[in-house]
């Protein structure tokens, strides 16, 4: 079973149940770091933060999962990493939605 990293980005807003859904977004993704990039920066400009982002990353693309911390404390996003392990799109959003 993939583990998630300890390195965690406290969330912009701490909600009740009064104040809206619970939101997870996850993004599996694979040496696509300009994607990323915008992806989370696309993230940081909504109005209604989401309370936990995962990015699901593969192998030895330790890159990304590098990438998804540095940007997640600069935006103040809670980001949480996990490793895939396999490749492909499939094991990496089971690994995600193991988090």
């Amino acid at each position: 079973m993939p583990q998630p990293d300890d390195n965690i980005a406290t969330s912009r807003h701490d909600r009740s149940a009064t104040e809206g859904p619970v939101v997870s977004i996850l993004i599996p993704s694979y040496k696509r770091l300009e994607r990323l990039r915008k992806c989370l920066e696309s993230l940081a400009a909504q109005s209604y933060q989401p309370d936990q982002i995962v990015v699901a990353w593969q192998g030895e693309d330790t890159e990304t999962a590098e990438t998804a911390r540095t940007l997640g404390a600069l935006l103040n996003l809670p980001i949480k990493t996990t490793n895939a392990l396999h490749p492909g799109i499939v094991p990496a959003e089971n690994a995600g939605l193991e988090i």
